[in-house]
């Protein structure tokens, strides 16, 4: 999405890791599309990519789906795939069933509390309710901060004390308890919001 790029077919095999730096690169740019002006609102009607990694958007009648919500559903199944090493959609072989499967509530409870409301943020049915790309940045950004592990002064060595304490201010995580229908609505907050910071 990066220089008005929409890539259209995010998926594990399209993913390469480097073993050594952890660089990530995304290949295969076959069914991508340029588009200079793309953003969170750009629309597209084209049935294009793997369907078990494919938003409910794409699947429904006629197919009128917000791109950059389309790619951040994918990046959401890879993200499943990546925690649990399996697809959750990987026995569906119709886009009727694929659908019905997708619109189901999703347990999550076998996740930690950080995944929990990234998964809930990217794979939301409803696209206009899914997370933005900003959104989910920020939200990573600020886990990877509050969970940092903190340098005791006059020592080397660093405290295994995470920064999601009572001192910190950035995040509580304690208010996310376990991802209630209200928690995690005020959790989500954060990553669907689509202000300009």
């Amino acid at each position: 999405m990066q220089h008005g790029v929409a890539h259209r077919d995010i998926k594990s095999e399209n993913i390469l890791i480097n073993p050594d730096s952890l660089q990530i690169k995304l290949i295969d740019y076959g069914l991508a599309t340029i588009d200079a002006d793309l953003n969170e609102e750009t629309l597209d009607n084209q049935f294009l990519g793997t369907p078990i990694y494919m938003a409910p958007d794409l699947l429904k009648e006629f197919g009128v789906h917000r791109v950059i919500a389309s790619e951040l559903w994918c990046c959401g199944v890879v993200f499943w795939e990546m925690l649990l090493g399996e697809q959750p959609y990987k026995d569906l072989e119709s886009k009727s069933s694929l659908l019905r499967r997708q619109k189901k509530p999703k347990d999550l409870a076998q996740f930690d509390v950080s995944s929990q409301v990234i998964l809930k943020g990217l794979l939301e049915v409803d696209e206009d309710h899914r997370s933005t790309l900003k959104g989910c940045i920020r939200f990573i950004k600020e886990v990877k901060a509050a969970t940092s592990p903190l340098k005791v002064k006059g020592s080397s060595s660093k405290s295994t004390r995470p920064r999601h304490s009572s001192r910190s201010k950035s995040m509580d995580f304690g208010s996310f308890g376990s991802m209630s229908s209200s928690s995690s609505s005020s959790s989500m907050a954060s990553i669907t919001s689509t202000e300009n910071n």
